[in-house]
């Protein structure tokens, strides 16, 4: 426990250790079970903001009175569903990033196996779902909504919460940065090239993020009828 701690100290320590030992297990079952805790405690707000989002949007033409009238309401059962689903989304997600780290790094002329990768984003992912989630999850419990932000989102508090604009500024977020410099630190000393080589690779691989995030939003906005 005390060398995952230490990502917060000395990221590229950590990291590269965890790269070096194929150490992975130990923060990726932490990781999830934090992505678990955070989504069952905050699971009652977002319920609320979401019922209230299909309300005033042309969804809610489409569904009966009745319907419309028990959004906000859940079992325990499905409180635990969605937190075990988010653990699990938390997951895939770990892998997907993983895989487009490794790949830039590969492009980038870095070695490694996909295993070095996926012990690196497991760590740092300590920092972002980790801390990141314990300051988010405060703000929404300080707030009583699920729209929070850690990011640049945060100085436009008139920006619509469901326009692009607000997805993309989101994106620009404190501990997202911190969790991407950790990588770069801890990939580097780990394949011990210098440290710009490894920023190009997680800048591009958070580009490359960015553009499919957003063109994702955009079509879901799109979709649903939500956007403004």
């Amino acid at each position: 426990m005390e060398n995952l701690l230490s990502v917060f100290t000395t990221p590229a320590t950590a990291i590269a250790g965890a790269m070096e030992g194929k150490r992975w297990k130990a923060a990726f079952l932490i990781v999830l079970a934090a992505a678990a805790i955070f989504s069952y405690i905050s699971y009652p707000i977002v319920k609320v903001d979401q019922a209230r989002l299909i309300r005033e949007s042309p969804m809610a033409d489409k569904l009966p009175a009745e319907k419309l009238d028990s959004l906000e309401q859940f079992t325990p059962g499905q409180r635990i569903f969605g937190a075990v689903s988010a653990a699990l989304f938390t997951g895939l997600v770990l892998l997907i990033a993983t895989f487009f780290v490794y790949l830039f790094c590969k492009l980038g002329g870095i070695e490694g196996l996909f295993v070095h990768f996926f012990a690196a984003v497991s760590v740092a992912s300590l920092i972002d779902v980790g801390a990141g989630g314990v300051v988010r999850t405060a703000l929404m419990l300080a707030k009583r909504s699920m729209f929070v932000s850690t990011g640049l989102a945060a100085f436009f508090p008139s920006l619509p919460v469901q326009s692009l604009n607000y997805a993309v500024l989101s994106q620009f977020d404190l501990f997202t940065f911190w969790y991407l410099a950790a990588l770069a630190f801890g990939i580097a000393l780990f394949a011990k090239v210098p440290l710009k080589k490894t920023l190009i690779c997680i800048a591009s691989f958070f580009l490359f993020k960015l553009v499919v995030t957003t063109a994702l939003t955009y079509f879901s906005l799109k979709l649903t009828g939500m956007g403004s």
